[in-house]
């Protein structure tokens, strides 16, 4: 019985975490160096072996292409961002780290990892959706707080459907262009 409570406990926390109420802005607090009106190069490398290098690429380009002053670009003397490849029983498809922390006001470094045991068994389009989100956030974007905008930066968790896109939406290109302004 004692189980059974925890149990439920536990999935009353997440569900209540993972479905949002309404929109509402989605970055962490922080950001990469930039200067207002500049543009921002942010290198980065993928390390080896690298398994979605075309996704990977791809997302960057997506964020290229999508903000106006932040650019993740491969490659570089100067790298900010890694990519690497994992193969762990955790439950995501990909995870970012950023430091010093998410909440810092200016980010040194940032990266992500994409976990084999589930990228695998995904098609292209949702790959690129995954490398798209992660790139999202190494920029300093969190999860949309709502349903109501479609945005590559929704969260996802138990259940989720990959949306009919994998590029950042006008709802994110809004959020990254006021974030990097």
């Amino acid at each position: 019985m004692k189980k059974l409570l925890i149990l439920n406990l536990t999935l009353a926390v997440i569900v209540s975490i993972v479905v949002p109420s309404e929109a509402s802005a989605t970055c962490f607090g922080g950001k990469f160096s930039h200067s207002p009106g500049s543009t921002t190069t942010l290198y980065y490398k993928y390390n080896d072996p690298h398994r979605y290098n075309g996704n990977v690429w791809q997302g960057a380009a997506n964020w290229r292409n999508a903000a106006a002053r932040v650019k993740p670009t491969p490659g570089g003397s100067s790298i900010k961002l890694t990519v690497v490849d994992v193969y762990v029983d955790d439950g995501y498809y990909g995870k970012t780290w950023i430091n010093p922390g998410l909440s810092a006001a200016t980010y040194t470094s940032a990266g992500f990892r994409l976990n084999q045991r589930y990228m695998d068994s995904l098609n292209d389009f949702d790959r690129t959706f995954v490398a798209t989100h992660e790139f999202g956030h190494t920029l300093g974007l969190a999860h949309t707080q709502g349903t109501s905008e479609n945005s590559i930066m929704r969260s996802g968790g138990g259940n989720f459907t990959f949306p009919w896109y994998n590029t950042p939406m006008p709802y994110d290109r809004g959020q990254i262009n006021n974030l990097y302004n």
